[in-house]
């Protein structure tokens, strides 16, 4: 049926017209509402056949949607929803296991992928506060400014209490528990911070203990706030059998300019403190070189003095911690060093150097 129509309106004085052409809609909508919601596949494929594209739309819907927190709430939806009614003959039944089959193993992968969830975001923050220290560790802070907020740069440079405590040393090792990171709304967070502090010297005079918060800005996390808890310094070096305290401070400046030589790899200056006798029994400067280098990764960052022994008036013992840290990451070694030293005609120098080969934990110390 083809009907025309012309319409007329008084709209600004303009005509308006429909198509001359206007079909009314076909029968084939009635047909098609009547056709069987299930055809019956039974008379052309197989059970199996009728399984897998059954599930498959399932299985993919699963799939897509395994990985968002509302995993199980999707599955379950998807559960409740579908509706299998196959043509099944009299003669033969649908095994009930070959849905379990399939239904199992995608419930354990939705389980899988939502424990793994917050994972992404843990990963994030923690890798805010490791480059953050790991900044912190450089001899400079250009590197770290770069990750502060405007306030706490000020207050890194120019308060009192804060800007003494960085210009008098820095942090060589730190540790922290990502698990420990509390979340202040979406764009702040905070967790506490343990590190190791050496002086310039490069040698460790005490434990810190802070609470560092951060701020979303930009898309971008910085340092908002450095919050001391609390310091736990270094035991003290107590010297033991020294015959006199001025020839002991003499030698406990040689082992200062030895041990700092070998933590910044300063070869020369190290080997320079170095008896002839310590040098050809090692191999040869080459030998005590390679001796001293120690290894690549995990490098020498810092070292610490434990035990002060005199054992007659030319000879001296000493233990040290060397401090053991992978570059940009969290955690120290400590490994124990020993030193010998012998006095010279003017003065004390290291005749051997030996490593001990286990690792042991930083030395402990009282709040």
């Amino acid at each position: 049926m083809i009907l025309s129509l012309v319409k007329e309106t008084q709209v600004s004085g303009l005509r308006t017209t429909v198509p001359l052409t206007l079909t009314q809609p076909a029968l084939i909508f009635f047909a098609a509402s009547v056709r069987d919601k299930v055809p019956d596949f039974e008379k052309a494929r197989s059970r199996v056949t009728l399984s897998f594209l059954v599930l498959g739309g399932f299985f993919s819907e699963v799939a897509v949607n395994c990985c968002r927190r509302e995993a199980f709430i999707v599955v379950s939806t998807l559960l409740s929803q579908i509706k299998i009614e196959p043509h099944v003959p009299r003669r033969s039944s649908l095994n009930p296991l070959l849905w379990v089959g399939f239904l199992v193993p995608i419930f354990f992968l939705c389980v899988g992928n939502l424990s793994s969830l917050e994972n992404p975001v843990v990963d994030l923050k923690s890798a805010v506060v490791e480059a953050f220290m790991a900044a912190r560790t450089l001899e400079h802070n250009v590197e770290a400014r770069k990750l502060m907020t405007a306030d706490l740069e000020h207050d890194y440079l120019h308060k009192k209490r804060l800007s003494i405590r960085v210009r008098s040393g820095r942090v060589v090792a730190f540790n922290f528990d990502p698990a420990k990171i509390v979340q202040s709304g979406d764009k702040e967070f905070s967790v506490e911070v343990e590190s190791v502090w050496a002086d310039l010297n490069e040698k460790v005079f005490a434990t810190q203990y802070e609470r560092i918060k951060f701020l979303k800005v930009k898309n971008e996390w910085l340092a908002n706030d450095i919050d001391f808890i609390k310091t736990v310094p270094g035991k003290p070096l107590l010297p033991f059998n020294v015959e006199s305290d001025k020839r002991a401070e003499l030698a406990l400046a040689v082992v200062r300019s030895f041990m700092k030589a070998v933590v910044n790899n300063h070869l020369n200056t190290a080997i320079q403190h170095t008896t002839q006798e310590f040098q050809t029994n090692v191999g040869g400067k080459d030998k005590l070189e390679q001796l001293l280098t120690g290894p690549v990764e995990p490098h020498y960052s810092a070292y610490d003095l434990r035990t002060f022994t005199q054992k007659d008036r030319k000879e001296i013992e000493m233990k040290v911690g060397i401090y053991l840290v992978r570059r940009g990451k969290k955690g120290v070694i400590i490994n124990e060093a020993r030193l010998t030293l012998r006095q010279g005609k003017t003065e004390w120098n290291i005749d051997d150097f030996q490593l001990e080969k286990t690792p042991l934990s930083p030395p402990a110390t009282s709040s």
